[in-house]
């Protein structure tokens, strides 16, 4: 890949994109943050030598989605580099979609292989045509075979959001009216009263291998890597490579397919399990080299959380100011839910697939 060595990371807001600016930063690349907003999170990383803000696009504006990829083929060019990364679906949808606008290196698939993760709809159709072995899909009803408890989601998700189980008629009903409200069609499915969330971090490469993976082993080792190989075979048919993160419900031994996010969950990236994700990518799918396969089994009870997240950047980076705002937005984002938890019961049917 012809390059100048200099490199532009979107959502620098997120405190998930550390890692690729210490890696971009250590390689010698110029690195070039790109934030939605004034947020106190990575974006203050000794790492970036230059920051600038451009509002993410709504989903639903295709408007909003071409005067985005404008900015930001305007801002590529302005700091001349064919590199642009991004980690979060309201910044790489857009990009796919209109990529014909930007003049950066293709490290995308295709939108055809990307929207079917992205939209949940379509991503249970062809997951149902394979038939799969390992895993099993949760039940879609309709208004004729409707079952309670049941659960409603949107097509488009972001972190759970806009998630409930439903224990009658009038409360789906309400929730299937502020998924559409918010511009989003609901899919009704059987409830799964499952026992553990397991949230799969991978990576594929352009040739569709899952090279990269950090599990926590909820269930036998055996297990994850036949339902890896097998989530292989279905990213080699759709021609889909980069990140993805498939998140299974576990009930009674039995492990059902809540989503696959075409992005990593929950990790920081696989600094804290010596796989760096960032390395791995970069090889991978910039450089277009064939890495070698590793694949990391977290312990059952591992629980990860930002402190440990912390300690990790603070040994790794040596970075201050984004591990202090990182906490700080944790510790904001928590009080704030358990206040809605308080004062709202309907908050309290809300739940979350995401979360490991």
């Amino acid at each position: 890949m012809e390059d100048n060595r200099r490199v532009l990371i979107l959502n620098a807001e997120s405190g998930m994109t550390l890692p690729f600016f210490w890696y971009y930063n250590k390689l010698g690349y110029k690195v070039i943050g790109c934030a939605n907003d004034i947020s106190l999170s990575s974006l203050f990383s000794r790492a970036i030598h230059y920051r600038t803000f451009i509002k993410s696009p709504s989903e639903f504006d295709e408007r909003s989605k071409r005067l985005f990829v404008n900015r930001i083929e305007r801002l590529r060019k302005r700091i001349d580099t064919r590199l642009v990364l991004g980690f979060r679906e309201n910044t790489v949808e857009p990009i796919i979609k209109y990529k014909d606008k930007i003049k950066a290196e293709n490290i995308y698939p295709s939108y055809r292989s990307y929207s079917i993760l992205f939209y949940k709809d379509k991503l249970k159709r062809y997951v149902e045509m394979e038939n799969p072995r390992s895993f099993l899909i949760p039940k879609s009803l309709d208004k004729d075979d409707i079952k309670f408890p049941c659960v409603v989601k949107p097509n488009i998700g972001r972190g759970g959001a806009f998630v409930a189980v439903c224990n009658s008629l009038s409360e789906l009903k309400f929730f299937s009216k502020i998924i559409k409200q918010n511009n989003r069609i609901p899919i009704v499915e059987e409830y799964i009263p499952y026992k553990d969330k397991i949230a799969m971090n991978l990576l594929i490469d352009r040739n569709f291998k899952v090279k990269r993976a950090v599990v926590r082993a909820a269930v036998s080792i055996e297990r994850i890597k036949e339902i890896i190989y097998e989530l292989e075979d279905f990213f080699k048919k759709i021609k889909y490579f980069g990140f993805a993160s498939p998140q299974f419900l576990l009930k009674n031994r039995n492990l059902y397919l809540a989503e696959i996010n075409p992005r990593l969950s929950a990790i920081y990236y696989g600094i804290d399990f010596g796989v760096n994700f960032p390395e791995s990518f970069h090889l991978s799918i910039v450089e277009k080299r064939n890495i070698e396969e590793r694949f990391i089994f977290v312990p059952k009870n591992y629980r990860g959380n930002i402190f440990r997240y912390t300690n990790i950047f603070l040994r790794d980076f040596q970075d201050l100011m984004p591990i202090i705002t990182t906490i700080g937005e944790h510790l904001y984002r928590k009080s704030k839910k358990k206040i809605k938890i308080l004062f709202s019961k309907k908050y309290k049917k809300w739940f979350r697939f995401s979360e490991i």
